[in-house]
């Protein structure tokens, strides 16, 4: 796994945004490691069940941890560490990366936001889905027709007339 650290910005001034970008080892047609090593993709010719999908989004939301723990841990291993305000960290991802911000919500809570973009994927709903800032919770019925999965009614702010 290798990560890129973007930041954006004025002065790169603790309040500005940084942006993290993850590449999974053996998932891309290569990964160039900061010694040169190359490694090629092993999971390009496997064929993927169920089950290996959802191996895909556990291991990515691992990884996901472990640079956000190397990154905020005690002995952080990037110098701008103090950029990272660690009560403000989201995930975003498309596909394969969109299905695994919902794991790794549910396993990081340090990941307060999340978007998932075009991800299948067949998580339960938790707090990682749905929330559309405010509390979730899912012991009540839902309160809208978008929260219950269906269409608005007719003439709404977010149907059409």
């Amino acid at each position: 796994m290798t990560s890129e650290i973007a930041g954006s910005g004025p002065s790169q001034e603790p309040g500005s945004a940084s942006a993290i970008s993850i590449d999974h080892t053996y998932e891309n047609v290569a990964t160039t490691f900061p010694d040169g090593r190359v490694t090629t993709c092993v999971t390009c010719e496997i064929n993927k069940n169920p089950a290996w999908w959802e191996k895909l989004a556990k291991g990515r939301a691992a990884d996901v941890s472990f640079v956000l723990d190397q990154l905020t841990g005690s002995h952080p291993k990037w110098k701008g560490t103090r950029l990272i305000d660690p009560s403000r960290i989201a995930m975003a991802g498309h596909s394969a990366g969109g299905a695994s911000t919902i794991p790794t919500m549910v396993n990081d809570s340090r990941v307060r936001a999340g978007i998932d973009l075009d991800g299948t994927t067949d998580a339960p709903r938790s707090r990682a889905a749905g929330c559309l800032g405010r509390s979730c919770s899912w012991a009540s019925p839902p309160r809208t027709p978008l929260e219950a999965g269906k269409p608005p009614p007719p003439g709404s702010a977010t149907g059409s007339s």
